[in-house]
């Protein structure tokens, strides 16, 4: 149970910080 609640917050992370460098390059690129 702990470790599935781990890994859903690592999941969790590893979307949030991608679809925010994917907003940084929509950025750069304007």
């Amino acid at each position: 149970m702990l470790k599935l609640l781990e890994w859903s917050g690592l999941t969790f992370q590893y979307y949030f910080f991608t679809s925010k460098y994917k907003y940084i390059l929509d950025i750069l690129r304007l």
